[in-house]
């Protein structure tokens, strides 16, 4: 396959290797324990903690601990007494983990998924089925070694959006439990839908009922089997369970519509054009600059042949090991970058999106589409130069609930393609998330005042070089005032905040530059479907929100924004823990107002009619979309009876 041609459906083969046929269903109305490399593991992992506070304690105390006495026997004392510590600590340890096992179990009811944890204090927390928003799934290195995971099922529940936490659950098994809490959740949403799922052969509920597959395969089976009894009576109670069953097939496990996954090229060039692979390059080549100073010396503080000679050898040796760094740097953040999304893949089936990532640490994530809040498109500055970008979708996460793990929370948004051209970025939104396939028009451009505000800012307060100069002449003027420095070591300091000036002339220059591209290329548009932001610049980031998922917008300025008529635009959503900002700054005053006009209720045609712009139709393209072929199984309906007189 070459770069980036993404097939609409390849038969998923191989990408979602571990979508095959589960274990043997399970008997979960009793309490269940996960597997017993908790108490190992996770004494092994509370250890990791105690080792490094360990050494902090022993390596500042070194030369204190060989200063006295012999060698040999400092040595072995010193061997002796961190043995001493490791194996009482990881005594405690494993004494904690097992009592923590021992302690933690888990089962599912008829309505809710039930978890018991905690040593001296006890937790108890049921959670409905309905309120299960996803279900992630990852495992470090060694969980892997082991073959268990942890997985992460979060909730709807407030403003904490908690997630339980189930750790060193086998990998077999926590597939299987996945499969089973997205089945009962369909069981309860369809008994609040007034449908009786038992009939119809809704999977994950009792041990005798079967896969019908979708709603219509279920609706013919019912009527054919009522045909089949002959009876008129049952024939029209069959015909109504057949309509009831095609209500409920929404409910039904759906078969995957689109699927993707990342070539062995496409992740090396993701590594290598990743934002952290961007700064570590910028960081070396200004180090590389600042050895430039000593280049300086030879005519301020030297004279004669050998000084210029040793200075230019400085020059060579510090500009080597600068770009030298530079080089492992960037290598091992490429790497880290591989390690992250090797073996990754990406998959709509349902409502649901599911991602799967990983070489080390195996992730596996996915979001129900009404978890959905946002899409990002974002860029770097290697990437815009590629005409490549990465692909996220912001969701609502949840911060960790249980033993060990609180206060921890999951990474804020999914990222669904992390290395795509930039004109298949529709099609990928088409096929994953087909709900925000639009893109609202027109577009509404910034003040014109906002190119002159945006030179000022990064001249001024706003840009590295700015405070780069201020520090260095606060610095020349306070050396300024010691009069024990001689000529030789003032022409020194001279000559490096030179080189700062320099530097921080060139960080400006490139701040201007980053802000006159962002004046450019930055605007905002909406329609009655919801908003687009675009922030432009060397890096570039545009974000869709539906106007559904607004949670509240609001028009912020200051002093110098009210005088120049102008406001920057500020949107929140429900994605990650605490909720997420987007914000615009400079936006024109009547097209602001316009727009927070729009985002009040019943406002999603005021806004343009205020402007004098009506709303035409966005003409969405549609990409074609290969279904997935799905193995559908008769199951036999038994008729009614008719109904006692």
């Amino acid at each position: 396959m070459e770069l980036n041609q993404i097939d609409p459906l390849s038969q998923v083969n191989g990408v979602f290797a571990g979508d095959g046929a589960g274990p043997a269903r399970r008997d979960y109305s009793q309490p269940q324990k996960v597997h017993h490399t908790y108490i190992w593991l996770g004494s092994l992992r509370m250890l990791e903690i105690i080792v490094v506070a360990l050494i902090a304690g022993i390596l500042p105390n070194l030369a204190a601990i060989f200063a006295d006495g012999p060698l040999t026997r400092n040595i072995a004392l010193l061997v002796g007494f961190i043995v001493l510590v490791l194996v009482v600590t990881w005594g405690l340890m494993l004494l904690i983990s097992w009592l923590q096992y021992k302690n933690l179990s888990f089962r599912l009811t008829d309505t809710d998924f039930i978890m018991d944890y905690g040593i001296i204090t006890k937790r108890h927390i049921e959670v409905p089925y309905q309120r299960i928003q996803s279900i992630d799934q990852q495992a470090r290195l060694v969980q892997r070694m082991a073959g268990v995971c942890t997985l992460a099922i979060s909730t709807a529940g407030g403003a904490a959006n908690r997630a339980i936490r189930l750790q060193y659950v086998l990998n077999d098994e926590a597939k299987a439990l996945r499969e089973e809490l997205f089945a009962r959740k369909r069981f309860a949403l369809m008994k609040d839908a007034g449908v009786d799922p038992a009939d119809y052969g809704v999977p994950g509920i009792a041990p005798e009922v079967q896969v019908t597959g979708v709603a219509g395969e279920g609706a013919a089976g019912a009527m054919g089997a009522a045909g089949a009894a002959g009876a008129g009576v049952a024939a029209g109670a069959a015909a109504a369970r057949a309509a009831a069953a095609a209500r409920a097939g929404a409910w039904a496990e759906a078969p995957v519509t689109y699927a993707f996954g990342l070539s062995n090229k496409e992740l090396i060039l993701a590594g290598i054009s990743n934002n952290s692979s961007f700064w570590v390059m910028v960081i070396g080549v200004v180090g590389s600059v600042s050895q430039l100073v000593p280049l300086l010396l030879p005519a301020i503080s030297f004279g004669g042949m050998s000084a210029k000679g040793a200075a230019a050898a400085a020059l060579g040796i510090g500009v080597a090991s600068v770009l030298g760094l530079t080089v492992i740097t960037w290598l091992v953040s490429v790497l880290s970058s591989c390690l992250r999304y090797g073996g990754f893949s990406a998959k709509r089936q349902g409502t649901r999106i599911e991602v799967q990532r990983g070489l080390v640490q195996r992730v596996y994530q996915g979001v129900d589409i009404d978890r959905v809040q946002s899409v990002h498109i974002r860029q770097g500055f290697i990437r815009r130069l590629m005409g490549y970008c990465e692909v996220s979708l912001g969701k609502i996460d949840s911060g960790a609930e249980g033993s060990s793990q609180q206060g921890q929370q999951t990474t804020t948004g999914i990222v669904v393609h992390p290395f795509v051209k930039v004109s298949l970025v529709p099609q990928v939104i088409a096929g994953l998330v087909p709900e925000m396939a639009w893109v609202p028009e027109p577009q509404h451009r910034l003040a014109p005042v906002a190119k002159r505000r945006v030179i000022i800012r990064r001249l001024t307060w706003a840009g590295p070089g700015f405070w780069t100069a201020i520090g260095t002449g606060l610095f020349r003027l306070f050396i300024g005032f010691d009069g024990t420095i001689g000529s030789q070591a003032m022409g020194t300091i001279n000559a490096i905040c030179v080189g700062l000036l320099v530097l921080s002339a060139l960080m400006a220059v490139l701040a201007v530059a980053d802000g006159l591209l962002w004046y450019r290329e930055s605007f905002f548009a909406y329609d009655r479907r919801g908003m687009m932001v675009r922030n432009g610049g060397f890096s570039t980031e545009s974000v869709v929100i539906p106007r559904a998922k607004i949670q509240f917008a609001s028009l912020a300025d200051n002093p110098f924004q009210r005088r120049a008529k102008v406001r920057t635009l500020v949107v929140r959503t429900a994605a990650g823990i605490g909720g997420t900002t987007t914000a615009l700054r400079d936006a024109a005053e009547a097209e602001a107002f316009a727009w927070y006009d729009w985002t009040q209720p019943g406002g999603a045609l005021r806004g343009q009619q205020a402007l004098g712009v009506q709303p035409t139709p966005v003409q969405i393209e549609q990409v074609p979309v290969q279904q997935a072929p799905v193995q559908y199984q008769q199951v036999p309906v038994q008729p009614e009876q008719a109904p006692q007189a």
